[in-house]
């Protein structure tokens, strides 16, 4: 009958199909590439059956969705190797991951060894070549309890505790069970290229292919600082009592979730301090370069640091690079959009002569940049004159860059700053970093730009993009590393962004954006922020915080 036919319109053809006809049947994927696809813009297995017209968009490597998938898709096969070698697996931690790569911990008795990562590797890829099906499974919270009971992992259960659900999903492979938040391959086959080796006596790392190439692995790490940096953090945290998401769940209905609150404020406190003491070490510095990703919180850090300047004797002038912004009509247009992130929107010259003449003592007046107008605007009272014993801090997304330096002869100092997260879910799943300033930034970018969620979202990729060009090739330049997470944030974050996720109309090519985003929020407790302290580097995207924004 009529009414048992829908119509597909897939990659700009259109397919007349059986109402219940699964989307596996109707595409062709001999080489398995389709690791998943979105149906109408909500993401869905390659299994889902399509009861209504539809349009059908395959998700394959090239695309971040499909990277997310192919990456969680490698950790299950990576953990059910170890699981069939006997290894303990409760015993061995992803610790963070940076660009394309996994550090993975194993918290074993003994040093790990080259022999053993490649017998795992080899278990992996004889796992890969077998191309066993991975099925999604939905089990009730007592069969949930049970599973990991089984696989003696019960802790990874205090995160369902918060949540009031009839099912709860899992996938299995052959006799291996584990529910690593999100989307998984269809089979093991669709793993097409890893690598994974030693690192240190405990750590290995697992490397993915190459952003733009699936078959190449290039293993690029970043400086050992950022290593370091990971390691700290993680021992804060470890001696806070915080290791996962569901202890700060559990701090907040137990309502100790304030101690945490000053415990993070005072780590970000003393590691400022810290850095402080590093520089009048290092004597003569009259640039300070502060350099990070978008949303990362240079501009509250800066003037955190300013006053922790001001305790030792020294004034410090704050430059915002973000203030040397092009007007609109000199903003670099890339493939038709504006490219504000763009090296070359800075008004190098305007910077370059400012600066040199606030270093021989003149008086200038800085910009100020209208982010609504997109127009340096020049006000009295941002006139500035340095003193022989001041310091320049100055600040943007580009700070790190060479060229920038080279305009500068005088002595500095540079620091790279990010929200590193350690955080995690359990030992198998951290929070992305990317995604805590992704949220961070609709926040702040609704608030202070008056930027709808939709246009942050439609932005992101090309300033990630812009990040991986334009910074993180030069965090080996930095003289410091600052974490700028903190652990308590999200919970934080979570009654400011919902609602502007929630904006986003299931039309949108942004909406599975906005709901992987929403699910994420939706397994913290949402914090109240009045215990956080008004100097709080997350002010600077919630707002009613002490500095500017």
């Amino acid at each position: 009958m009529l009414n048992n036919i829908i119509n597909i319109e897939m990659q700009g053809k259109t397919k007349r199909v059986k109402e219940g006809t699964k989307i596996k049947d109707i595409i062709e994927d001999k080489e398995k590439n389709v690791l998943a696809v979105k149906v109408n813009n909500s993401i869905h297995s390659i299994y889902y059956k399509l009861v209504e017209d539809a349009v059908v968009s395959p998700i394959t490597f090239s695309s971040e969705e499909g990277k997310r998938i192919y990456s969680r898709t490698l950790k299950f096969i990576f953990l059910k190797a170890c699981y069939n070698l006997g290894l303990d697996v409760n015993k061995i931690e992803f610790t963070n991951k940076l660009q394309n790569n996994y550090y993975v911990r194993f918290r074993f008795d003994s040093n790990i060894t080259s022999s053993l990562i490649n017998t795992i590797k080899e278990e992996m890829w004889k796992i890969i070549l077998d191309d066993t099906k991975i099925t999604k499974i939905k089990v009730s919270y007592e069969k949930a309890k049970k599973i990991y009971q089984s696989i003696n992992s019960v802790h990874q259960l205090d995160n369902f505790k918060i949540k009031v659900k009839d099912s709860y999903t899992f996938y299995k492979c052959s006799n291996y069970l584990n529910y690593l938040y999100g989307l998984i391959a269809p089979s093991t086959g669709y793993i097409k290229n890893f690598d994974i080796y030693c690192y240190t006596s405990d750590t290995a790392i697992i490397s993915l292919p190459d952003n733009s190439n699936v078959n190449s692995v290039t293993s690029n790490l970043f400086s050992n600082n950022i290593f370091e940096e990971f390691l700290r953090f993680k021992r804060f945290q470890r001696s806070i009592g915080v290791s996962n998401v569901s202890d700060i769940n559990m701090q907040v209905l137990s309502g100790s979730i304030s101690k945490t609150i000053v415990y993070s404020e005072a780590e970000h406190n003393r590691r400022i301090v810290e850095i402080v003491s590093n520089i009048n070490k290092a004597n003569n510095v009259k640039v300070i370069f502060i350099a990070g990703p978008s949303s990362s919180g240079k501009t509250t850090f800066s003037q955190k640091l300013e006053v922790q300047l001001k305790i030792t004797g020294k004034d410090a002038i704050h430059i915002s690079m973000d203030n040397y912004f092009n007007d609109l009509e000199n903003i670099p247009v890339v493939n038709g959009q504006k490219a504000y992130d763009s090296f070359k929107n800075l008004d190098i010259n305007l910077f370059s002569s400012d600066m040199k003449a606030l270093l021989k003592g003149k008086s200038i007046i800085l910009p100020e940049y209208n982010f609504k107008l997109s127009k340096k605007e020049f006000k009295e009272e941002n006139r500035k004159c340095m003193n022989e014993n001041d310091i320049l801090i100055i600040e943007g997304i580009h700070a790190l860059n060479p060229i920038i330096h080279e305009l500068i002869s005088e002595k500095s100092f540079k620091i790279y700053l990010a929200p590193l997260v350690t955080l995690g879910f359990d030992n198998f799943t951290k929070i992305s970093s990317n995604d805590t300033r992704l949220i961070r930034r609709i926040v702040r970018d609704f608030d202070v730009r008056g930027v709808e969620p939709e246009n942050t979202l439609k932005e992101w990729q090309k300033v990630l993009k812009a990040e991986k060009e334009n910074i993180f090739v030069y965090i080996g330049l930095a003289d410091e590393i600052f974490n700028t997470s903190l652990v308590y944030e999200l919970g934080v974050l979570k009654s400011f962004a919902e609602k502007l996720l929630l904006k986003i109309p299931e039309s949108s090519i942004y909406f599975s954006d906005a709901r992987r985003l929403y699910k994420l929020l939706n397994n913290f407790l949402p914090i109240e922020t009045n215990d956080i302290p008004t100097d709080s580097i997350i002010k600077e995207f919630i707002g009613s915080g002490c500095f500017n924004r």
